[in-house]
């Protein structure tokens, strides 16, 4: 429990430390589109936006043999009070993290309660992949997840391949 509250308060003053303008910059490592192996027959894309000042934004979806099956929006934002990470998975309330780290090509964010992921890391290789994890949070047993993803070009809609 003491455990828990420490962290706690670590990832509230790190949410509370404004983040530079130059330093939101740092998320450029992730824009683009990825994707990576989850399992036998499914992978995930992600695309992100290029940085507004402010603002970026994320899109994943879920594949199993190249049908859709679930999705994901993210909106990572720069304001007063720091930078949050709100994930929007289909069918469920958002989810707000806080960044805990983003230096260099890694970037981690993290959120209080017991549910998984408790943190997710972004960390851009020397090869130009793009790792991702998620964590439990403190004292939940469970496994963590890494995926290794690839930059890829999306196929082009229909009326662009006229």
């Amino acid at each position: 429990m003491m455990r828990r509250t420490v962290l706690s308060l670590i990832t509230l003053s790190l949410a509370a430390t404004p983040l530079a303008a130059q330093d939101f910059k740092k998320f450029e490592f992730m824009v683009g589109c990825w994707e990576g192996i989850t399992g036998k027959d499914q992978v995930v894309q992600e695309c992100w936006t290029p940085l507004a000042d402010n603002m970026m934004l994320g899109m994943a979806r879920y594949l199993t043999k190249r049908k859709a099956t679930s999705y994901e929006f993210t909106a990572v934002e720069k304001g007063d009070s720091g930078v949050t990470w709100v994930s929007m998975p289909k069918g469920q309330a958002p989810d707000t993290f806080y960044v805990s780290r983003l230096q260099d090509e890694i970037m981690s964010v993290s959120r209080e309660g017991d549910e998984f992921p408790g943190s997710i890391m972004y960390r851009r290789t020397s090869d130009g992949e793009l790792i991702v994890r998620l964590e439990a949070p403190p004292g939940v047993q469970q496994p963590s997840v890494e995926i290794r993803m690839t930059r890829i070009k999306l196929p082009a809609a229909a009326e662009d391949r006229r």
